[in-house]
């Protein structure tokens, strides 16, 4: 399912109202099953890599999360294996935060704007988890997507 920029940035406003900074690189976005997400997730070597607090924590850990799906659906889309009418990169993106699932600090996630609505996804090796975004219970400060 094909996503707009402007049809993301009033998804992602639907929830966070307040939030200033989004930036938006693509054309066009391809938002996937949620079960797409859980699976690359799944499979994910990044989660597997040592957490070195203040080197390699969790904005490490949300870029290349990013980089991964979508280095993944490129190198699908090379192979031929995307239908001609799906060839946009897909809809995650790396976010800024806090109260992310009641945590008190800043924290770095991933936005994934999927088929089923608006998921966070914390890459993290202690976390390694995906749950729908909530206003209420996740503070959303800056999007790249």
């Amino acid at each position: 399912m094909i996503i707009t920029p402007d049809q993301a940035r009033e998804k992602v406003s639907d929830l966070w109202p307040d939030l200033e900074y989004v930036w938006l690189w693509d054309k066009e976005f391809w938002k996937s099953p949620l079960a797409t997400i859980e699976e690359a997730l799944k499979n994910s070597n990044v989660p597997n890599t040592q957490f070195v607090d203040g080197f390699w924590d969790c904005d490490d850990y949300a870029l290349q999360f990013m980089a991964e799906v979508r280095r993944k659906r490129y190198f699908q889309w090379v192979n031929g294996q995307l239908p001609e009418g799906s060839r946009y990169p897909i809809a995650v993106g790396f976010a800024f935060g806090n109260m992310f699932r009641g945590m008190s600090k800043v924290h770095a996630v991933n936005l994934c704007l999927c088929q089923e609505g608006v998921y966070l996804l914390d890459a993290t090796p202690g976390e390694r988890r995906i749950w729908e975004a909530s206003s209420k219970q996740d503070n959303l400060i800056y999007l790249s997507m």
